[in-house]
């Protein structure tokens, strides 16, 4: 599974940029931070996503959502199974709150 993951976030990062929405939600690679990684920075060139869920833990879940909430207009985001950390906490409280 893990170079299924990393196979997705290639093809995300290089081969396109028309996805909308994508959930990889409880995969077997959502522990694994190097197939996490790619995925994000996949993500990072989708500039029409609406949707994104993924399964992240600490420092992959901090640049999750770094790209999600700046986006306009605002983007759902699906973070099921995540280990939030205080850092994506508060930053997301902040968000919020603004």
């Amino acid at each position: 599974m893990k170079k299924l993951g990393m196979d997705i976030g290639r093809k995300l990062k290089d081969d396109c940029q028309h996805i909308q929405w994508i959930d990889l939600t409880q995969n077997d690679f959502q522990n694994d931070t190097a197939t996490v990684n790619m995925i994000i920075n996949g993500l990072k060139k989708q500039k029409e996503l609406i949707y994104v869920g993924l399964t992240a833990q600490d420092s992959c879940l901090d640049q999750l959502v770094k790209i999600v909430v700046p986006k306009k207009p605002p983007m759902g985001l699906n973070i099921r199974n995540s280990r939030l950390g205080k850092h994506t906490t508060d930053y997301l409280a902040k968000q919020i709150v603004n």
